[in-house]
């Protein structure tokens, strides 16, 4: 190999040249591409990360929706069972149809003081009951199906004399063997308990 030939000095200048022009292409153009391609990168996989929390997002709300629909649908429920306010009419329209279904004598309906539970409150109602000891049973049997939440307690049955059966019997053609007091709850939702506007 002769350093003076001139071939090697082509080869030479060429590789110089190309040599020059990388090192200008990489300081001039391909290191602010690179930063400018680093952000984009960084951007995309930003964008990606977002994204995959927007898709878990939407597959838990579409969760949470159905979670809340079936919740309205046993609120719905509950609501029928547990009304929002006293229903004086419907009770007493109920209390007669079960006292003729049952063809017995409600004698006495007073009203008692209302108590205060945690979000609900009890109307309780003192009843005095004749009919026969079947009646008695069949007239508890339509109060526990009423269409909202009853309850009996504090029942006190005891048998008609004699005498009492006979007037009676002479007033209604009926013979009547029992007297029943008993104290009949309902239930209905606090005022400021109540879920108001309520849209699935």
């Amino acid at each position: 190999m002769d350093i003076k030939d001139p071939r090697l000095h082509k080869i030479a200048i060429g590789v110089l040249v190309v040599v020059v022009l990388v090192i200008f292409w990489h300081s001039r153009f391909y290191s602010q591409y690179v930063s400018e391609l680093d952000q984009k990168q960084a951007r995309y996989e930003k964008l990606m990360t977002e994204l995959n929390q927007v898709k878990l997002k939407a597959k838990s709300l579409k969760g949470l929706q159905e979670e809340y629909e079936q919740l309205l649908e046993r609120y719905d429920k509950v609501q029928m069972l547990l009304p929002s306010e006293k229903q004086v009419a419907q009770f007493l329209m109920q209390l007669h149809t079960a006292s003729a279904r049952t063809q017995s004598r409600v004698i006495e309906l007073a009203p008692k003081s209302e108590r205060s539970k945690d979000f609900y409150k009890i109307a309780d109602y003192e009843i005095k009951f004749n009919g026969t000891f079947h009646e008695f049973g069949e007239f508890l049997a339509s109060a526990a199906n009423f269409p909202f939440i009853t309850n009996v307690s504090e029942i006190s049955v005891k048998g008609l004399d004699i005498q009492t059966r006979k007037s009676e019997k002479e007033k209604n053609f009926d013979d009547m063997t029992l007297e029943a007091k008993f104290t009949l709850s309902t239930y209905y939702v606090k005022e400021g308990q109540k879920l108001a506007g309520i849209q699935p």
